[in-house]
């Protein structure tokens, strides 16, 4: 919903002829952030489950360091939506 909020591109919009290559990107964030939510739904990691994360140290890192870019970004546009909304 964040990204619908914020009127990124997602996956289920289909690419449009001459649209911005941004958008690409955004559909890409969007599916890189369903792809770290399901491994550590299934490994745990992050989630305090009882058992060991099966999940390399190089792969949690990657989860960690995509969630922190895909976080970045929706703050990003937030920020940005909210100053043009708020002029001074």
């Amino acid at each position: 919903m964040a990204f619908i909020a914020l009127d990124l591109a997602v996956p289920e919009m289909p690419e449009q002829p001459g649209e911005p290559a941004i958008k690409l990107m955004e559909r890409g964030l969007f599916q890189s952030a369903l792809g770290v939510n399901r491994v550590r739904n299934k490994q745990g990691t992050g989630h305090g489950r009882p058992w060991l994360s099966t999940l390399s140290d190089e792969q949690a890192k990657a989860a960690i360091e995509i969630m922190g870019t895909v976080s970045g970004y929706l703050l990003a546009r937030l920020s940005m939506r909210e100053s043009r909304n708020n002029p001074l």
